[in-house]
Parts: structure tokens; sequence; C-alpha cells
């Protein structure tokens, strides 16, 4: 009867694993289906959309007349919030240059597997989280930990968007045309140089307070002369 019992249990749990891999096979078979890449790039531009737009919610009107309301209080009130909109225009440009690489890895591969959409969720997670960094960075500019953290998540999103390039690379069959190729290869050196240059640069901010303060100068340089000199 013992027997019989577990004989049962085993033959119970064997049908449970199977229908695990089943499970996980037709998940990796999604990934085949014609329109699985444009539900991927569906969901990224919906995040990547929405990030840009929390970004403006790091301004606050109500600061800006808290010691008065006369012009010359509302006038010191908006350069308060210089350093809010300088990290606001830097983190708006860095995303919109996401979109714009994205855009492009997207239309030189003709479809995407599990491993891409695992990596593209690592990738829209540090995108969602730059509004949070960049309200950090406005606020407390000064802070060598803050800008620290605002860096790194800059330099983990160029890392991963890089990543992805490299991965489509490796992939020969993802690509929709072999002339690309070249074009993707060099995409990926310069989202990898990128994020690795803002990595390297972080020390600097703790040599001192005016390093940290305007840091986002460094930011738009190495991302500007980095995306031009990598070849």
């Amino acid at each position: 009867m013992i027997r019989k019992i577990a004989a049962e249990r085993l033959i119970a749990n064997d049908y449970k694993v199977s229908r695990v891999f089943i499970f996980m096979r037709g998940a990796g078979s999604w990934f085949s289906r014609k329109d699985s890449k444009e539900r991927v790039i569906a969901f990224t531009d919906a995040i990547i959309a929405f990030a840009i737009t929390l970004l403006v919610l790091s301004f606050s009107v109500e600061q800006i007349g808290k010691g008065g309301t006369d012009e010359a209080s509302i006038l010191k009130g908006i350069m308060h919030q210089l350093p809010t909109l300088a990290s606001f225009v830097i983190s708006f440009f860095v995303i919109a240059a996401f979109w714009q690489g994205h855009v492009f890895l997207c239309n030189t591969a003709k479809r995407f597997d599990r491993v891409f959409s695992q990596i593209n969720l690592i990738f829209v997670l540090l995108i969602v989280f730059l509004p949070f960094t960049t309200d950090m960075h406005g606020e407390y500019s000064h802070s060598k930990i803050v800008v620290s953290i605002y860096v790194a998540n800059i330099a983990f999103a160029f890392l991963a968007l890089g990543i992805l390039f490299g991965y489509i690379l490796r992939k020969k069959d993802f690509l929709a045309q072999e002339g690309a190729k070249e074009q993707i290869a060099r995409s990926f050196r310069k989202d990898i140089g990128v994020g690795l240059l803002l990595l390297a640069s972080t020390p600097i901010l703790f040599a001192g307070e005016m390093f940290a303060q305007n840091y986002w100068i460094a930011i738009i340089a190495i991302v500007i002369i980095g995306t031009r000199l990598i070849k």
C-alpha cells in the first residue's frame, strides 16, 4: 500500500515537472513568434517615454515662490532650481540617446530571443531608475555620493545597451542585413566605451566638492566626445 502511494506521488511529481518543462519550452517558442519583436519594442518605448515624462516632476513651482512673490525672490527661486534644470537636460538627452540607439538596434535585428529580452529588461530598469537619480542629483548636487550614483546609473545604462548590441552581433542569424554588422560593432564599442569612461572618471568626484557640483560638465563632455572618438 505504501509503495503504491509512493509510486502515485512519484508519477504526479513527474507530471508536474514535465508540465514545467513544457511551459518553459512554450516560453522559449514565444520569442520565435513574429509579434515578439514588436511587443519588446512597444514595451521599451513606453517605458522610455514614461521615464522622460517623470523627469519634469523633479521641478517644484512652489519652491520658486517660497522666499516671496516679489521679482527678486522669484528670480532667486529660479536660480535655486538651476541644478535641477541641468540634471533634467542631461538626463533628457541621455535617455533620448538611449532611445535612438535602441531604435537603431531594433531596426537592424530581425528577431529577438528570451536572453535578449532579459538583458533588455535590465536596460529598461536602469532607464526607469534615472528620474529618481536625476531628482537626487538636482537636489543634492554637492554630494559626492549622490553624483556618483547618478553617474553610475548613466554608465550602467550605456553598458547594458552596449551588451544588447554585442549580443545581436554575436547572434549572426538575428541580423536583418549583413551590411549592418559593422555599424552594430561600432555602436557596441561606443556604448561600452562611454560606460567604462564614466565609471573610470567617478574617482574625480572625491577630489573636492567643486568637482562634484560641476561634474555635469564632465558627463556631457564624456558622452559627446566618447561617442565621436570611439570608432
